[in-house]
C-alpha cells in the first residue's frame, strides 16, 4: 500500500516516505507504539504494580484503544478503580436570544454586554466569555472592537495593557508580526527574487539594530533602484552595498545556500543563524511580548529541525519553503494576564467553565437550513409530512 501511495499526490507521496522511515527507526531502535506499550504492561502488570494508580478517572470525551482497554481490565482486576467521570448535577440555566441587525451591531452589543457581566470589584471572580466560531477569520475587527470599548486610551500606548482588561484568543501567525516576517522576507530573497521595497522594509527593520550609516546605504541603494525600474531583487544584490565590512561571512553563506546536494535541517539551521548573525548589527532589547515571540520562533525551528529523524534531507530552496510555511501556519499569542473577559473560538469553549457566554455569528447563513427540500425524496411528499 505503501508503495503504491508514493506516485500519487504529494501529500501522500510525503506520508509514505514518513511511513517508510518511520517503520525503519522502530525497527532500528527496538520501539514499539503505544497501543503495544499498553499491551505489553497489562501482561507484565505485576512487575510495575508498585507503580501504579488508586485510581482512573476517564473523562467523556476519551476514546479507548484495544490495548487501553486491555490495561484498564487488568488494573481492575487487581482492585485499582477504573471509573468514567459524571458531571455534577448544575441548575438549569436560562438562555436567551437577541435578534440584531448586522455583524457589527452584534460585535458591540456582546462587548457591552460582556462589560456588564464583570463587577466593579477588583477581586470579583467571575468570568465571561464570548464565543465567536470564526474568530480566526476575523481576529483583527474583534481586536479592534474591543480597544474601543474596553482599553480606548491605553492601548496605543502599552498594546500590553490589553490583557488587563480582555483576553483575545487565536493569536495570528508567526509569519503575521514583523519580527519574524523580516527574516522569512530576507530567506526567500536569499532563494529568488522578491518586491524591491518589501526586502529593503525587512532589511531596515529593528530587529536587525541597523546602524544609522547602514540605513543610509540602504535608503540610497533603494532609491537607485527605484529610479532604475527595478521592482524586483534578490539579497545577493543587495548585500553586495548594503553589508560590505562581512563580505566574507555573506560568501560563505551563500556558497552553502548555493549547493545543490541536499543537506539535513540542522546544518540549514546554522545556515539560517549565520544569515542572522551576518544581518544583525545591535541586538535588539527584547521586552516581554517580544521575548515570549523569540521563544516562540525558537521552539518552531527546534521542531522543525526535529523533523530530520523522519524526513530526507533537501536544498536550502526546500529549507526556505518548509521555515516560511511554519511561519504561516503556527499561531501565537502573548501570555494573557487575568482578564475576566475572554473571547474565544467555538472548540476553545468546549469544556471551560464560564459563568456567562454570549454566542455570536448564529446567521443565516450558519444556522441549518431547517426547510430546505431534500433532493433525494419527492417534493410532493416532503410537503405534505
Amino acid at each position: 500500500q505503501i508503495a503504491a501511495l508514493a506516485p500519487g499526490h504529494d501529500n501522500q507521496a510525503l506520508f509514505a516516505r514518513c511511513a517508510v522511515r518511520m517503520e525503519a527507526v522502530l525497527r532500528r531502535t527496538g520501539a514499539i507504539t503505544q497501543s503495544e506499550l499498553c499491551a505489553q504492561l497489562a501482561l507484565r502488570i505485576d512487575a510495575v504494580r508498585s507503580l501504579l494508580p488508586e485510581a482512573v478517572v476517564l473523562t467523556p470525551t476519551f476514546t479507548l484503544q484495544p490495548g487501553q482497554k486491555q490495561l484498564l481490565t487488568a488494573f481492575g482486576e487487581r482492585g485499582i478503580s477504573v471509573a468514567h467521570w459524571v458531571p455534577a448535577s448544575r441548575p438549569h440555566v436560562m438562555c436567551h436570544a437577541h435578534e440584531i441587525s448586522d455583524e457589527q451591531q452584534e460585535m458591540r452589543t456582546a462587548i457591552a454586554w460582556a462589560k456588564a457581566q464583570i463587577p466593579n470589584s477588583v477581586d470579583g471572580d467571575k468570568v465571561v466569555a464570548i464565543i465567536v466560531p470564526n474568530l480566526a477569520q476575523c481576529r483583527a475587527r474583534w481586536l479592534s472592537a474591543l480597544r474601543e470599548q474596553l482599553n480606548p486610551d491605553q492601548w496605543w500606548l502599552s498594546p500590553e495593557s490589553d490583557r488587563a482588561r480582555f483576553n483575545l484568543s487565536m493569536g495570528e501567525s508567526l509569519s503575521a508580526y514583523p519580527w519574524v516576517a523580516s527574516l522569512t522576507t530576507v530567506l526567500r530573497a536569499s532563494v529568488g527574487s522578491v518586491d524591491t521595497e518589501v526586502l529593503a522594509q525587512a532589511l531596515a527593520h529593528p530587529r536587525w539594530g541597523g546602524a544609522p550609516t547602514s540605513l543610509q546605504r540602504l535608503q540610497r541603494q533603494l532609491r537607485r533602484r527605484l529610479e532604475r525600474g527595478e521592482d524586483r531583487s534578490s539579497l545577493l544584490q543587495w548585500i553586495e552595498e548594503y553589508s560590505p565590512s562581512q563580505r566574507t561571512d555573506w560568501d560563505e553563506f551563500f556558497a552553502a545556500a548555493s549547493q545543490a546536494k541536499p543537506r539535513s535541517r540542522d546544518s540549514h539551521l546554522a545556515s539560517l543563524l549565520a544569515l542572522s548573525n551576518a544581518l544583525t548589527e545591535h541586538p535588539w532589547i527584547a521586552h516581554s511580548d517580544l521575548f515570549q515571540l523569540q521563544e516562540a520562533w525558537s521552539e518552531a525551528l527546534r521542531r522543525w529541525v526535529a523533523m530530520d529523524r523522519w524526513l530526507p534531507p533537501l536544498t536550502w530552496r526546500g529549507a526556505v519553503h518548509e521555515i516560511t510555511s511554519i511561519a504561516g501556519q503556527q499561531t501565537f499569542q502573548p501570555q494573557s494576564g487575568a482578564a475576566k473577559i475572554q473571547v474565544m473560538g467555538l472548540l476553545e469553549s468546549a469544556g471551560v467553565p464560564l459563568d456567562a457566554a454570549w454566542i455570536v455569528g448564529f446567521t443565516d447563513r450558519v444556522l441549518p437550513e431547517a426547510y430546505k427540500p431534500n433532493l433525494m425524496l419527492p417534493r410532493a411528499w416532503q410537503a405534505s409530512a
